[in-house]
Order: structure tokens, then C-alpha cells, then sequence
């Protein structure tokens, strides 16, 4: 079967493929909203905030990369399956078979971890404990390693330090969101700071805990994260609600203007964007997002995407 494709920017396309071309990452948002893809086609360096995104909206997607060949280093870090060309595009049904599968909720399912720490006692340690309390986890020793692993080994829930020879476990964070948006990101570090904790909120993390933390804390933090995941799965896979579902409740109801943000930041414009089409200040949509932040309980855009589906809001 022809793949569908639709590249961002300019590329030449392999003359395979059933081709869509968008001018611009914003074009291609709403492109995405409204119409279903096999395969991307962009270049990451120009919008790195799109590779995630995409992955929220189209979660089985196959993203390729164009312009300037990437190394095995830089494919893993920006979130994206290989290179545009014929022999890649060839290998979209499978890929694309593959991440509807990882996009799909498994009820019985382990919860699976990935634990990242460059300390190998406490990574034992840690790796020990959560097995003891059946989890299903996997070790890696910095951020590449777990990336590489992540690729063929489906986590629900990564944890991760934050201080590690190279890749910083923020980095880690953010390509490893590119990779797989429904991923819960927890973050364990020995050096707190409120600087670090933003960071990593920023980021999509959803914990964020200090070593040493008891046994019990750590395990019931990769409990709650990977209940919010299965929230998110539950939520797709029944669509459209006339009540939100559980786990996306709003603490309270949305205003209109509420609601209308909510649509230009869910599906991927930028609160610069969002203020030029409603006509109102970026300081406002800045507001506005937050106000959304505390309702839902989230500063996910991955939650935020997913309360707008639940609730029936389609792309701008």
C-alpha cells in the first residue's frame, strides 16, 4: 500500500508516495487536525515542538526527517524514525502498524518503567525495588542508551535522574516525549531545586521526587503516573464524551474564552498564534493557559489535546 505522506517544508518526495506538501508548521497543524497520515516528513531543527505534537495527534504516524543527514545520536534525540527516502517509506505500514499497537491501551498489562541513572548501585537499587512490587523495568545508564531501548521496548513510565554524564536527564525528557507522547515522565534527583522542578514540568514530567525517597513513595509515584496514561488511552479509545472522562475532569467548568484557548493551544499553535487569530494579547493566552493548567490538573499538551477530543473541539 502507497503511503500517505505529508512534508513540511520544502523536500523532494520518493516518488512512492501518495504526497501532501504544507508550507509551514502551522499549515501542517491544521492539516493534521483534519486529516489522517501514514507518514511526516520534516525537518526537526526548525520546530522541535511539532515532532511532539504530531506524536499527540497522529500517534501512529511514522515521522521521517529531511535536509541534512541526521546521525544514529541525532535520529534518537529529536524523535523521529529515519531518513525520507524510498527505503524508508517502504517501511511505514509496519512502523505505523507498530505505533498504533503502542498507542492502543493493554488492560492487562505490567506497568513498564524505564529507569535511567548513571550511579549503577542506586540504579540496581531502585530497578530492585520496583520489581519487587511488580513492576516491569528495564535499566539504562544515561539518556542515548535509554533511548535506543525505548525504541524497541514500549515503557508506560520513564524515570529518570537528572544529572548524568552528556545528555542531562531534561534532555533526555524532552526526546524522549518526541518519541512517544502518551509516555509518563518522572523525574528522581539528588540535586533539587525550584529552577530544576519548572524544568522538568516544562518538559511534560508529572512527578518529581528527591533522593533518597522511600521505596513507598517512588512506587507510588510511577503508580500515579501511569494511571493519568491510562486515562489518556481510555479517553481515545472511547472518543468524543458528552461528559468528560475520568482523569480529564475539569475542576471546575471552562469559560467560553477558556474553551476557544484551549483549541489553539491543544492543537499546537503557539500562544503568539493563538493571540493574533483571536485577536486578544499573548500576555492574555498566557493567562488563559494557566487558568487551563490548574482546571484540568495538567500542563500537559498531551492532556490539554486530550480534553479537547473528549469534549468534541476540533482543530482551528
Amino acid at each position: 500500500m502507497v503511503p500517505r505522506l505529508l512534508i513540511i517544508g520544502s523536500a523532494t518526495a520518493p516518488s512512492s508516495a501518495d504526497v501532501v506538501h504544507a508550507a509551514s508548521s502551522s499549515d501542517a497543524r491544521r492539516e493534521l487536525g483534519s486529516t489522517p497520515y501514514d507518514a511526516l516528513a520534516l525537518c526537526p531543527e526548525d520546530d522541535p515542538e511539532l515532532v511532539r505534537w504530531t506524536r499527540i495527534a497522529q500517534p501512529s504516524a511514522v515521522l521521517l526527517a529531511h535536509g541534512a543527514p541526521l546521525t544514529r545520536a541525532e535520529l534518537l534525540a529529536w524523535g523521529v524514525d529515519g531518513q525520507l527516502h524510498d527505503e524508508a517509506l517502504e517501511a511505514v505500514p509496519a512502523l505505523r502498524a507498530e505505533r498504533l499497537r503502542r498507542s492502543r491501551l493493554e488492560p492487562d498489562a505490567p506497568i513498564r518503567v524505564m529507569l535511567v541513572d548513571d550511579d549503577p548501585v542506586v540504579r540496581d537499587s531502585l530497578a530492585s525495588t520496583l520489581r519487587r512490587r511488580e513492576f516491569e523495568v528495564q535499566t539504562a545508564e544515561d539518556a542515548e542508551a535509554a533511548l535506543e531501548m525505548m525504541r524497541d521496548w514500549h515503557a508506560h513510565v520513564l524515570l529518570t535522574d537528572l544529572r548524568m554524564p552528556g545528555t542531562s536527564g531534561s534532555d533526555l525528557l524532552a526526546s524522549a516525549g518526541r518519541w512517544d507522547a502518551d509516555l509518563e515522565l518522572v523525574v528522581l534527583t539528588g540535586f533539587p531545586s525550584t529552577e530544576a522542578a519548572v524544568g522538568t514540568l516544562r518538559e511534560g514530567a508529572s512527578e518529581f521526587l528527591t533522593k533518597p525517597a522511600l521505596p513507598e513513595e517512588i512506587a507510588a509515584a510511577v503508580s500515579r503516573a501511569a494511571e493519568r496514561r491510562r486515562a489518556r488511552l481510555l479517553a481515545r479509545e472511547r472518543g468524543p464524551q458528552l461528559e468528560s472522562p475520568q482523569g480529564l475532569r475539569p475542576s471546575k467548568p471552562l469559560s467560553a474564552r477558556e474553551q476557544e484557548v484551549l483549541r489553539f493551544v491543544a492543537w499546537g499553535y503557539s500562544s503568539r498564534e493563538a493571540a493574533e487569530k483571536l485577536g486578544i494579547s499573548i500576555k492574555t493566552v498566557q493567562t488563559y493557559r494557566e487558568r487551563l493548567g490548574q482546571k484540568l490538573g495538567s500542563t500537559r499538551r498531551a492532556d490539554f489535546l486530550q480534553y479537547a477530543i473528549s469534549i468534541g473541539l476540533k482543530s482551528p
